[in-house]
C-alpha cells in the first residue's frame, strides 16, 4: 500500500481507515475516548451515504468479532442525552451485527456546520460513491460552508459568498464547480429516477 493512502492495516490485519483527525490534522485537545452502549448512537440527521450490507460489511464484521473494533467512532453530544455520530455509520452497523452491545467513542466539540463538514469528508474517502450520495453530500457542505461565511459585508452580496463557498467546495473534493452543481441538480430528481442513476439506468444529467 503506497503512502499517504487513506487505509492501511493494523496487526490482526483489520483494515484501519484514516481517520477524520489523520485526514485533517485535529490535535485531539478537544475529544476524549470512552466507552458507550450501542443504543446511545445516533445516527447524523440526513446522512447521505448509505450502509451497504455487502462483501466489505461482511468483512468488517468478521473483523470485529474476532478481534474487535480497531477504530473509535467520532461522535458529538446531543443536547437531550445520547452521541451523535460524526463518523462511523458503517463501523456501528457492523459491531450491531457482530452482536457487540459497546463500543468506543472519540467524543469531539463541533457546531452543526463544522459536524456537516466532518462527517461528509470523513466519507468522501470511499473507494465507491455513489451519484446520489455526492449529490446530497455536495448539496450539504456548500450549504454549510455558505453558512460558515456568515452574512456578507455590505460592498459583497449573497451571491458573491456562495460563490465563494463554491470555490471553496470545489478546492476540497477536486471537482470543477459546473460539475458539483450538476451533482447538486440530483437532488431534485424524484427518488425512484435517482435510483435509476445510481444503478447506472439513467444517464448522468441534470
Amino acid at each position: 500500500m503506497s503512502p499517504g493512502s487513506p487505509q492501511t492495516r493494523d496487526r490482526a490485519g483489520q483494515v484501519r481507515l484514516a481517520s477524520v483527525d489523520d485526514l485533517f490534522g485535529d490535535s485531539g485537545e478537544n475529544s476524549n475516548e470512552l466507552e458507550v452502549r450501542l443504543d446511545e448512537l445516533h445516527p447524523f440527521p440526513n446522512h447521505p451515504f448509505k450502509v451497504l450490507l455487502d462483501k466489505v460489511m461482511e468483512e468488517l464484521v468478521s473483523s470485529i468479532r474476532e478481534h474487535g473494533l480497531f477504530e473509535a467512532l467520532e461522535v458529538r453530544e446531543k443536547p437531550e442525552g445520547g452521541y451523535e455520530i460524526i463518523s462511523g455509520h458503517r463501523r456501528l452497523k457492523a459491531c450491531e451485527m457482530a452482536d457487540l452491545a459497546r463500543l468506543r467513542v472519540r467524543v469531539v466539540e463541533a457546531d452543526d456546520n463544522t459536524a456537516i463538514l466532518r462527517m461528509v469528508e470523513s466519507n468522501l474517502h470511499r473507494p465507491v460513491i455513489l451519484p446520489s450520495e455526492k449529490a446530497f453530500s455536495y448539496k450539504m457542505q456548500l450549504e454549510a460552508l455558505t453558512r460558515k461565511a456568515g452574512r456578507p459585508k455590505n460592498n459583497l452580496s449573497q451571491v458573491g459568498t456562495h460563490l465563494r463557498s463554491d470555490k471553496e467546495l470545489s478546492k476540497k473534493t477536486g471537482e470543477s464547480r459546473n460539475q458539483i452543481q450538476r451533482y447538486i441538480c440530483l437532488t431534485e430528481l424524484l427518488p425512484q429516477l435517482l435510483d435509476m442513476v445510481d444503478n447506472k439506468k439513467l444517464p448522468f444529467t441534470c
